[in-house]
């Protein structure tokens, strides 16, 4: 099951699906891969997300409760798996210093984790670098958080699958398409300098050299 010719994002794709469905335009994502599961069982009826809650071992839940009575009330994801998805160090700073609160800093690459460690250095006793933390961990800490700031990546995403509210940024990646659903999710859209217009993502994600639309 998979996306049809019109709305597949890589065609080959296309070549390994039996069954191809066209979600309705300008949807959210979500909303796309729940409308191919729901053609392919003929079902149409309404549905619900429910409060989703992954399994952790013993030994993390004790990680967990240690965690949770910190003071740190926001998380930050500073990293993307592109480059041309992350805020400026520089506009990230000033981003976090709007927030009164203090912060758990999460990576999950050696090149996130320095970016983390700058920020804890910055933020001095507000900021906290964390463990690598397996991804339920993170998902039953995000639970705890009273925010979390991401950019468009897998955190943000775990995130979407939590009560807690979010804060994302986005620039080559349209959060109208992206971004979790519901109120208690904010997100900026980073304006593109040379005009490109794009439904889903840029076309130059990958190659732009300058990434305007989040450096600057």
């Amino acid at each position: 099951v998979g996306f049809g010719w019109k709305t597949v994002a890589e065609w080959p794709n296309g070549l390994f699906t039996n069954f191809k469905f066209d979600p309705p335009r300008d949807k959210n994502i979500r909303e796309d891969y729940l409308y191919l599961v729901q053609m392919s069982f003929g079902d149409e009826s309404p549905y619900h997300m429910s409060d989703l809650v992954l399994k952790i071992t013993d030994e993390e839940q004790k990680v967990l409760s240690s965690l949770l009575a910190k003071p740190h009330h926001v998380l930050v994801s500073p990293g993307a798996a592109w480059p041309n998805k992350q805020l400026s160090y520089e506009n990230l700073v000033s981003q976090l210093e709007k927030q009164s609160a203090s912060f758990f800093f999460a990576w999950g690459t050696e090149k996130e984790r320095a970016l983390s460690q700058k920020l804890c250095n910055h933020f001095g006793e507000r900021g906290e670098l964390l463990d690598r933390l397996s991804l339920p961990l993170l998902q039953n800490l995000m639970r705890g958080m009273d925010l979390v700031v991401a950019m468009d990546s897998l955190p943000l995403h775990l995130a979407g699958t939590t009560p807690t509210p979010t804060l994302s940024f986005f620039g080559p990646s349209s959060a109208k398409k992206y971004a979790p659903i519901g109120d208690h999710h904010h997100f900026t859209q980073g304006e593109c300098p040379y005009n490109i217009q794009f439904e889903k993502r840029c076309p130059k994600l990958r190659t732009c050299k300058t990434g305007k639309c989040l450096k600057n």
